[in-house]
């Protein structure tokens, strides 16, 4: 059945105009962008967030300390779950990176969590040998307090004790080599 419409012979016509137009308009409204007549530099690396409220810890193998009786030099705060795959590995991994950068005057602290009543820190701690001190934290502190969302997580925290950044899972040792001697190098 044929409808005789007047209105869609005039419209016709203007749509195949105007996709015209786009079509052939299209590539150079693409190439036009508004761009800032100047380029500013990058600004200094902010902290990831304020420092980390420092309690008292009994560490496993080495007696009590604090985190703030590390103030003054880089850390490095590896914060790892007891059960975690890779655990050991990660701990030996980063107690090679602690001795190579130790001259630089860079820290490593282990803070080692349990999730369950089966799991022991303290226990844990003495089937694996690494140099820098190993703590027990309770998930209570790991979750509210050292903001930890995901395990294993290792914070870069500066010589004032501000966490300047934070890496959540696998880790590569290249980057927070190149992260920790950014931090430790003189301004």
């Amino acid at each position: 059945m044929y409808v005789n419409n007047k209105h869609l012979r005039v419209f016709r016509p203007l749509a195949l105009l105007a996709g015209l137009l786009l079509l052939t308009w299209a590539p150079f409204f693409a190439g036009c962008r508004a761009r800032p007549l100047d380029t500013k530099t990058a600004e200094e690396t902010k902290p990831v967030r304020a420092a980390i409220p420092a309690p008292r810890f009994i560490s496993i193998r080495d007696g009590e300390f604090a985190l703030d009786s590390f103030k003054g030099q880089p850390l490095i705060v590896s914060v790892q779950g007891v059960g975690t795959p890779y655990l050991s590995e990660n701990l030996r991994e980063l107690d090679d990176l602690g001795k190579e950068l130790a001259s630089s005057g860079v820290a490593v602290v282990g803070l080692l969590t349990a999730f369950s009543e089966e799991e022991d820190p303290g226990a844990f701690a003495q089937t694996v040998q690494v140099s820098y001190p190993l703590v027990a934290a309770v998930p209570e502190y790991v979750r509210e307090v050292a903001q930890v969302r995901a395990l294993p997580t290792v914070l870069l925290v500066d010589e004032r004790g501000v966490v300047r950044k934070q890496y959540a899972g696998d880790l590569s040792l290249s980057e927070l080599k190149a992260d920790v001697q950014a931090l430790a190098s003189p301004h």
